[in-house]
């Protein structure tokens, strides 16, 4: 569902002048995914690497790069990719991972447990 509403997405904002349209429509897909990811999994940290640094970062700050990758790319006529699809699907899978959210937390337990705020651990002293 989410592939067919990011291949929609591109073709409502396709411009003709650049030539048929060619969609396979896997990578809006995919984006739906990480719009899932961010909504399921906010707690969670994504590793990025960048030439051998490590760091890790929250899933928003994550794809708000990506998307602002997205709409750059996009804004600079670079062809052959279909940027409007990986918005809408990036879009799509947020608004589907946000209506079903209250749904997967319900009938799955370890989801619950992944979302819990971190356990921060104090040292007491050991009494013998």
């Amino acid at each position: 569902m989410t592939g067919v509403l990011a291949a929609l997405a591109e073709l409502v904002f396709f411009d003709n002048a650049q030539g048929p349209l060619l969609l396979v429509g896997a990578s809006g897909a995919i984006a739906a995914l990480f719009g899932l990811y961010m909504i399921w999994f906010r707690r969670a940290s994504l590793t990025v690497m960048i030439l051998v640094l490590q760091f890790k970062v929250a899933p928003h700050w994550y794809f708000l790069v990506w998307s602002l990758t997205n709409i750059v790319g996009m804004i600079m006529g670079e062809s052959n990719v279909a940027y409007m699809a990986h918005l809408g699907g990036f879009l799509a899978g947020i608004l589907v991972g946000w209506l079903l959210y209250p749904w997967v937390r319900r009938n799955n337990p370890l989801l619950n447990w992944l979302n819990q705020p971190e356990v921060k651990l104090r040292r007491t002293k050991h009494i013998s």
